[in-house]
């Protein structure tokens, strides 16, 4: 599912991660663990193709970094994070940040239809959270923003 083969990330000299070689495989479950500042957000980014490393080699899902199409990727990958929280623009509504998830992009600038719509309100169903669809993320709570997260 997951291939990584050293990984190194350079930013202004300083290593942010060195060598990090890991690899998960279907049905495996994992946690990465670290203090702040250690590197567990930048290896997420990495995973997501948010972010290059360095040097080293990266493969998800079967895709090998700068040979697939990263944006057709990211809607196969699900991640909820707040590193990624802080991407989204407040003043989206719930249901316009679920819709994104189409297109794995942060924001809606893409065509959508009624059946995207539906879609997107059925997981929200599925969620418990189809009573925050026409609020702003803004004024979200935590766990309601981590429901619209889990949707996208």
């Amino acid at each position: 599912m997951i291939k990584l083969e050293n990984v190194t990330i350079r930013r202004n000299e300083k290593r942010i991660l060195n060598n990090v070689s890991w690899s998960m495989k279907k049905g495996e479950h994992w946690s990465i663990l670290g203090l702040n500042g250690s590197g567990k957000t930048t290896l997420l980014k990495i995973i997501n193709g948010y972010i290059w490393p360095t040097s080293g080699h990266v493969e998800v899902l079967g895709n090998v970094f700068g040979q697939a199409n990263i944006l057709e990727l990211r809607k196969e990958i699900g991640w909820v994070s707040s590193s990624l929280q802080q991407r989204l623009r407040n003043h989206d509504t719930a249901l316009a940040i679920i819709l994104s998830g189409k297109f794995a992009s942060v924001g809606l600038y893409d065509h959508i239809d009624e059946s995207d719509i539906d879609y997107a309100k059925h997981l929200m169903k599925l969620l418990d959270c189809e009573h925050i669809q026409d609020h702003p993320y803004e004024i979200l709570s935590q766990g309601e923003r981590q429901g619209a997260l889990i949707a996208l």
